[in-house]
């Protein structure tokens, strides 16, 4: 059986036998949603405007928090909550916003009574706070990875069966993805894509990312955006191999890895990620090669995209390749869009199906597959 085989039938198995009787949450979502369509009808909102959605932000120490922040204000949402592991940060984040803190979430939010709650912050307090708010019916955006490991997170993917839960895996909704997918079926795709050292981590307050026992490696961090892409272009994953390294920095996490992610539709993709870029304004590298029945696409770090079409002609197109817009307008969707579920966003079955790809890559490089997404 291949590496991605078992990766498979274990998450089969967990979500078998651990999958729980009928929950009883204090309010569902469809209760809510209720509630809030009965409340918004009564009100003529061509003459008031729509109404204004109030967000609780849990888990605010995380490097994105800032690209939520600011795509929520754009959006015209008001945050009326802040929790966080560190207290003290939540309270400064709350401060600034005139939102409130506190280290309960249940009662916290319980207080507030926001339409939407955002979950950040480590990984392992991810899972439980996506259940949390769950419990109280609030529709949420999960960040990737949403847990610590394979088991957790489909354990709360089972428990989470039929709440509005939007995943910003981004990079399927990048300019370059539709690029790429321009070169027709494709049979050959290489992403390498390096990002800066992992000091930024504890720079941005962010010190958990670097422990396995609360974050996870690069792996883990980038490879849900990159397995969900290939998913996404070409079918359901059926062998992975990979290989992991710790010789750059030497931490207790991976800081290199590279995934081989064969799929039904006979791709080929190579992923290549690191925290091996220098701490410097480009942030990143990135280049891509795509070959398909259409064609080539070829970008590079600066994004010009070129494509050499069957007849050998060639077009050349300016992208963006910044991956921090893409959150943006990720969150600004999902304010528009919680009332009905987030139509047309990336939600809980994404997410595990491409981090049963990445869990695959830590088992074929090497792991159990029963530890936390580090190596």
């Amino acid at each position: 059986m291949t590496a991605f085989g078992k990766a498979a039938s274990a998450t089969s198995r967990v979500q078998a036998e651990e999958r729980p009787g009928p929950r009883t949450p204090s309010r569902s979502w469809d209760q809510n949603a209720r509630a809030r369509h009965n409340r918004d009808s009564a009100i003529d909102w061509n003459t008031v405007g729509m109404p204004v959605t109030r967000v609780a932000v849990v888990g605010v120490s995380h490097w994105h928090a800032p690209l939520y922040l600011a795509a929520l204000e754009r959006a015209g949402a008001v945050v009326v909550a802040v929790t966080d592991r560190n207290a003290l940060l939540a309270a400064a984040v709350a401060d600034r916003l005139g939102a409130v803190s506190g280290d309960d979430i249940e009662a916290l939010l319980e207080r507030v009574q926001p339409d939407l709650a955002i979950i950040l912050g480590a990984h392992a307090d991810m899972a439980d706070a996506a259940l949390v708010v769950a419990r109280l019916g609030v529709p949420l955006v999960l960040e990737k990875p949403g847990a610590l490991s394979m088991s957790e997170l489909s354990r709360a993917h089972v428990q989470l069966a039929g709440h509005a839960v939007a995943v910003p895996l981004v990079h399927r909704l990048a300019p370059f993805a539709r690029e790429i997918g321009a070169a027709g079926p494709l049979t050959h795709l290489t992403i390498s894509y390096l990002v800066g050292p992992p000091e930024r981590y504890p720079a941005a307050g962010c010190d958990w990312m670097l422990d396995p026992a609360s974050g996870g490696g690069v792996l883990a961090n980038l490879g849900a955006h990159f397995a969900d892409l290939v998913l996404h272009l070409g079918g359901q994953a059926v062998d992975v191999v990979a290989r992991v390294s710790h010789a750059r920095h030497g931490l207790a996490i991976e800081d290199h890895a590279v995934m081989v992610i064969l799929t039904e539709s006979g791709l080929t993709a190579t992923i290549d990620l690191g925290y091996l870029y220098p701490d410097a304004p480009d942030k990143r590298h990135v280049s891509i090669v795509a070959t398909g029945s259409a064609g080539a696409v070829s970008i590079g770090p600066e994004g010009v995209a070129r494509r050499t079409h069957t007849d050998g002609s060639v077009t050349r197109r300016q992208l963006e390749v910044d991956s921090d817009p893409l959150f943006g307008a990720f969150v600004e969707r999902a304010v528009r869009s919680w009332r009905q579920g987030f139509p047309g966003l990336p939600g809980m079955h994404e997410l595990v199906e491409a981090m049963a790809v990445v869990d695959a890559a830590y088992r074929a490089a090497g792991g159990t597959g029963e530890q936390a997404w580090a190596m």
